[in-house]
């Protein structure tokens, strides 16, 4: 859980095929890097599907995981 003043983000690893990879960091708000947002809690909500975080499979919905496939870019991490 992120302290007072932070939020999480997530770095979406780059890739063109195999297991959508990213990782989730705490940041402050007060020095908070550019990021873009995503609202991921619609359609089926059985979670199925698997990314990496940190190293560890977790389990997400399939359009949560289709989502970060499809903006995961080829060669740069993406901060979500």
């Amino acid at each position: 859980m992120p302290a007072s003043g932070e939020i999480r983000v997530l770095d979406l690893l780059p890739g063109k095929s195999g297991p959508v990879e990213c990782e989730l960091l705490h940041v402050s708000l007060d020095n908070s890097a550019n990021h873009e947002t995503l609202s991921y809690v619609w359609g089926n909500q059985n979670h199925n599907k698997v990314v990496i975080v940190d190293g560890v499979e977790s389990k997400v919905t399939p359009n949560l995981e289709n989502a970060l496939r499809r903006l995961r870019h080829p060669a740069k991490k993406r901060r979500l």
